[in-house]
């Protein structure tokens, strides 16, 4: 049996803790749950899932992992906020005396693109008013689909409106999508 901390800022049970037979969950809850079974999920996106439904965290906690089943578990609750769900996700710093520190370390998802030949591929983040925040390296993809993986640190980015290029061989913006490290629930 795994067993999942409902509340990210109190301690788990202990030994003498009482339980008592409680009334049936929530609408939401019972979703979250009956998926949850369904699939096999990595723990720390169940987790994360579990605390953006009780502890209201930020839904780009769970992982953008670009499999059909984490996505379907960020899809499922972006449907029972009734929000739009992001592109990315973010990895928090870890604390000992914390469960969830809350600072955002790490910016990260896999973003798919197609490119109609092969071409080198570079990735900026520029702020609204077109500053550069972060210059990622180039590399070369051959045509067709692709996925890019990114993985970029944030800690000290201020938490205003970005955008993301993508750009082929250093002038063809051929994907810019928006992001924010602004809470969004």
């Amino acid at each position: 049996m795994i067993v999942f901390c409902y509340e990210a800022t109190k301690s788990s049970a202990n030994k003498n803790s009482l339980f008592e037979i409680g009334i049936l969950a929530p609408v939401a809850w019972l979703i979250l749950t009956n998926i949850i079974d369904k699939f096999n999920f990595p723990h720390s996106a169940i987790q994360n899932a579990i605390w953006v439904l009780s502890n209201n965290h930020d839904i780009r906690s769970i992982p953008a992992f670009n499999t059909p089943e984490t996505d379907q578990l960020r899809h499922t609750i972006a449907s029972i906020l009734d929000i739009e769900l992001p592109w990315y996700s973010f990895t928090y710093a870890t604390d000992s005396s914390d469960l969830f520190s809350g600072k955002k370390t790490h910016l990260f998802a896999e973003v798919p693109f197609t490119i109609p030949y092969q071409a080198m591929i570079s990735t900026q983040i520029v702020d609204r008013n077109g500053n550069t925040i972060y210059d990622a390296y180039v590399a070369s993809f051959k045509a067709g689909d692709n996925t890019l993986r990114i993985n970029i640190p944030i800690e000290n980015w201020p938490e205003d409106e970005n955008y993301l290029f993508i750009t082929e061989d250093l002038h063809t913006t051929n994907k810019k999508l928006k992001l924010t490290l602004n809470e969004i629930q």
